[in-house]
């Protein structure tokens, strides 16, 4: 069974691509809140992965420690703004960014 080898160089690219994945869904698709949502949770998760491997690889439990609490604090802001989708499509029967203007009170 051949074990793999990860380095500094593949987690970065790793990273990399889903931190590209995730801007491209930001910047190109900017009329969906679920899609911009995902992007800014992925983001979160390619910061996570990279901190973490590179804790794993250097043998520091800091970062593994570090990065449970930022993907705690992850999960709680995700839940946070779907609630906030799902009320905001209750009233206007649609998820147009265009229109989160009416939300201001």
């Amino acid at each position: 069974m051949q074990i793999l080898c990860l380095n500094s160089s593949i987690i970065l690219l790793i990273s990399f691509t889903l931190l590209t994945i995730a801007f491209l869904g930001i910047f190109v698709v900017k009329r969906d809140l679920i899609t911009i949502l995902m992007s800014i949770e992925l983001i979160i998760l390619s910061i996570v992965f990279m901190i973490s491997s590179h804790s794993y690889l250097y043998a520091n439990a800091n970062g593994e420690t570090v990065c449970l609490i930022v993907l705690t604090i992850a999960a709680a802001e995700s839940s946070l703004a779907l609630s906030i989708f799902v009320k905001y499509f209750q009233l206007t029967d649609t998820i147009n960014i265009d229109l989160i203007k009416s939300l201001k009170g």
